[in-house]
């Protein structure tokens, strides 16, 4: 049986976009789909991983995490409302996505 691990995604609430619907990739794939406050667990196989959240025409830059075996990675996403020019200006950089903690 091949070791197993997982990437707990929780969306802050935030006053910003509160009716979009973020949608998660691992290594380019669709893995969850956030709305404000919810938490969501995808188990994956230990080792690297890419991590990106999209919204219509808003994304993320790609966070580079590093899961071991057994292991919990805790990972936050909320758009980056320090910044909210990059709502028009950077696209691509409006959503953040931040590794919190492994359990």
């Amino acid at each position: 049986m091949e070791p197993t691990a997982a990437i707990q995604i929780h969306r802050r609430p935030t006053v910003v976009q509160p009716l979009m619907v973020y949608f998660i990739e691992i290594d380019g794939e669709e893995a969850a789909s956030l709305t404000p406050g919810q938490r969501d667990t995808v188990h994956v196989t230990p080792g690297p991983h890419r991590l990106q959240a999209k919204a219509l025409f808003w994304s993320s830059p790609e966070l580079e995490v590093n899961v071991d075996a057994g292991a919990l990675l805790i990972v936050d996403v909320a758009p980056d409302v320090k910044r909210l020019w990059n709502l028009v200006a950077h696209r691509h950089a409006f959503l953040h996505v931040e590794e919190v903690r492994a359990a």
